[in-house]
């Protein structure tokens, strides 16, 4: 509860010293893993490949259908999963690629699987879990990190999960959908 206070509270902040110009945006390639996907949720991101999300570059590297211990192990204090969900990772490598300085919390990581119904990393924590993207200070340009998204999900949507993400404050684009499994 105090990181999601701490969390909010420097969201407003943000908010507040925010210029209000639009600035135009443009993206590069990186590797020759770049996206041919859509990156919808028809057609998502395949796990291994990167794509862009405003300035960021996303690539899921790592999937963990069932992290229970994983969560357990980190810290005493962790709840389980109530009855019926587990705890799921996805591990992602993220480089920011803008001109100021960087912060994951202007990225914002959701799962929905065959219920869809979408799961928060708020409303469904796995509480402390390593490489927790919330502990990482600032990006500078072209820094990149490797960090693990975690939320509580119910058993039955484990199969089907998609992660979709989008950068904070942008309503011009879609949320990217990105298929944590291997293809």
């Amino acid at each position: 509860m105090k990181r999601i206070a701490i969390l909010f509270t420097c969201l407003l902040v943000g908010l507040m010293m925010l210029p209000v110009v639009a600035t135009a945006q443009t993206t590069t390639p990186t590797a020759s893993s770049t996206k041919t996907a859509e990156g919808t949720r028809k057609d998502p991101i395949p796990r291994g490949q990167s794509v862009e999300i405003g300035d960021w570059t996303v690539e899921i590297v790592g999937f963990r259908q069932n992290a229970n211990e994983i969560v357990a192990a980190e810290n005493q204090f962790n709840d389980p999963p109530a009855v019926g969900r587990q705890f799921v990772i996805a591990t992602m490598e993220i480089t920011y690629h803008g001109s100021d300085i960087g912060d994951l919390t202007y990225l914002q990581f959701k799962a929905v699987g065959e219920s869809n119904v979408a799961y928060t990393t708020f409303d469904d924590s796995c509480g402390v879990v390593p490489n927790d993207p919330y502990s990482v200070s600032d990006i500078f340009t072209d820094g990149t990190v490797k960090v693990n998204y975690c939320w509580s999900v119910k058993s039955s949507d484990v199969k089907s999960l998609l992660i979709y993400g989008e950068e904070l404050l942008n309503f011009d684009d879609e949320p990217v959908f990105l298929n944590p499994r291997k293809n």
